[in-house]
């Protein structure tokens, strides 16, 4: 496991406490690895109302924030009823994308996990890249701490040759607010077809993945994974476009 930063002592960070609800654990009383994220996405949405700058309000305002790619590193899942501490900064700026740290820390104040995500500024009725408005740039400043010291790998962009296959629909509570599927139901799918022995008896210890391409309500997907090294290769596909719309490489350790 790589070694995790700490966090940087320097403002701007944002800051969330959550006792973990019953409702985000799994069989084994853990934070599940989907859970996780959207607590990291509900960080980020709370910065973005910490400068003024809502979710709501930024989307009548004909903007958004997508999530392009990003890494997930967990040293220990915390259990129901324990409390956590996210915190959250940027760490680099271009004219269109932000890199996201975020670390997640127990109650002792131990370091327990963290992410990175690389987030694109979106016009709306565009569908495409923007520049970033001026209140983000003001409100915040960039912190060149990383969370994760650990490059991308390079994913593959097929699923033909894999050894397990799962399809699913996309159903109506798989789309959020963007009007397309939440980056945290392709973490959900691409596990999905992990065979269920391998998932009682390890645990998912780091992931990263690429979000390519949109889909939407009433789409079939196919999660095709294999294993690769302590893990597995994932791509998640549109079933009737054949084309992939997320790829994902992860590690598993002993439970």
């Amino acid at each position: 496991m790589q070694k995790l930063s700490e966090t940087p002592k320097i403002l701007p960070l944002c800051t969330s406490q959550i006792i973990v609800p019953y409702y985000d654990v799994g069989f084994d009383f853990e934070l599940t690895p989907a859970a996780v994220l959207h607590y990291a996405e509900n960080a980020a949405a709370g910065h973005c109302a910490a400068i003024g700058k809502p979710i709501p309000m930024l989307m009548k305002e004909g903007f958004i924030w997508m999530l392009a790619r990003g890494q997930m590193e967990m040293r220990r899942y915390p259990r129901y009823g324990e409390t956590i501490t996210i915190k959250t900064w940027l760490s680099e700026r271009s004219a269109v994308h932000a890199w996201r740290e975020y670390h997640i820390i127990d109650s002792a104040g131990t370091l327990i996990g963290c992410c990175r995500g690389d987030w694109v500024f979106i016009d709306i009725k565009k569908r495409r890249p923007c520049r970033i408005i001026d209140a983000f740039i003001q409100g915040w400043p960039v912190n060149q701490v990383k969370a994760l010291e650990r490059p991308m790998s390079k994913h593959p962009q097929q699923h033909d040759e894999f050894k397990f296959e799962l399809e699913f629909m996309v159903r109506r509570g798989d789309i959020d607010t963007n009007r397309h599927v939440n980056n945290v139901r392709y973490l959900e799918w691409a596990t999905e077809a992990i065979p269920q022995q391998w998932y009682e008896s390890k645990k998912l210890t780091y992931i990263e993945g690429n979000f390519m391409q949109e889909t939407g309500y009433g789409r079939t997907v196919v999660s095709a994974v294999t294993p690769y090294n302590n893990g597995f290769i994932h791509v998640v596909s549109d079933k009737e476009a054949g084309i992939a719309l997320a790829n994902a490489i992860s590690e598993w350790n002993a439970r």
